[in-house]
């Protein structure tokens, strides 16, 4: 089941993410991106910092041409002075996170 929610915990804005993170999911990881950086923005608007957890808990797999994706996130969180942060991952996620030197 691909879904994302998207909760608040105080200033942190957690995105659970419940699917694939594959080739197969295209359009599941654009609706991910999209969703951050609408977050994004609205915070830049309202002149407030981005917090923002990914939980990856419900995430069984991701490819490496999908972590271009996480990084992009990265990236357009520290343009706007934010953190953004991975949570959960399982060890086959998180081997490929410490493959790509992203942890």
């Amino acid at each position: 089941m691909n879904k994302i929610t998207q909760k608040k915990d105080g200033d942190i804005t957690i995105f659970e993410i419940d699917g694939l993170l594959d080739d197969k999911n295209r359009e599941f990881i654009y609706q991910l991106k999209t969703q951050v950086y609408l977050y994004i923005v609205d915070c830049e608007i309202d002149k407030t910092t981005p917090k923002t957890i990914l939980d990856l808990t419900k995430v069984t797999f991701i490819n490496a041409s999908d972590l271009g994706a996480l990084v992009s996130l990265f990236k357009r969180s520290k343009l706007a002075n934010g953190e953004l942060k991975l949570a959960n991952s399982n060890e086959k996620v998180k081997s490929m996170l410490i493959i790509t030197q992203l942890i």
